[in-house]
């Protein structure tokens, strides 16, 4: 051949299929374990009329979802925490980029979990609906989302529907950050976190 392939800087020639599948599993996982936190409390709260007494009793809307926000981020927190010293350590997944914005964007999506379990319960009466929707929403994007199947490989209109799925680029940027050790100076990067 006219070009010879050197040896890449970060990765292998022939990289296993865990490297394409860890920053999916990573986000998919901490978008997944938030969503049933926020909806079962809220529908339940609901239900039993705890929502319709704190109103009464003059406690504002904001100041209930607020609460909710707090006490579910700091259980987000220690879960993305818990993760994280599995999945590098543990597994022995290693990444070429800085931890921290690793990090950082692995507790945003998993503030996008909690706002999405938000939403599930804001039109949800029961626990059968709120359930059948966070799941009839999460496994088109787990299948979608560029985790399991590459997104490159999807037809046109796969690929557009899958580009706007809330999942889809912070996987992508993720991938880079561990696999080409990229950082927020690259727009690849950049986009996740937008």
């Amino acid at each position: 051949l006219p070009v010879h392939v050197e040896e890449p800087v970060y990765g292998h020639t022939d990289p296993p299929f865990r490297e394409f599948m860890v920053p999916g599993v990573i986000l998919s996982i901490t978008f997944l374990a938030a969503i049933p936190l926020t909806t079962m409390n809220l529908v339940v709260e609901r239900k039993d009329g705890l929502v319709e007494r704190t109103v009464v009793a003059g406690v504002p809307h904001f100041a209930i979802l607020l609460s909710h926000l707090l006490s579910q981020t700091i259980i987000l927190i220690v879960q993305v925490l818990l993760l994280m010293a599995v999945v590098f350590p543990v597994f022995k997944i290693s990444y070429h980029g800085e931890f921290l914005p690793i990090l950082m964007l692995t507790f945003s999506q998993s503030f996008c979990g909690l706002s999405f379990g938000l939403l599930v319960s804001a039109v949800s009466d029961t626990e059968n609906t709120a359930t059948m929707l966070s799941l009839g929403a999460f496994y088109p994007m787990l299948l979608l989302s560029g985790t399991v199947w590459p997104i490159e490989a999807m037809n046109e209109f796969l690929y557009y529907f899958a580009m706007m799925l809330p999942q889809t680029i912070p996987i992508l940027s993720m991938r880079d950050m561990i696999a080409r050790g990229w950082n927020l100076t690259s727009w690849n990067v950049a986009k996740g976190f937008l």
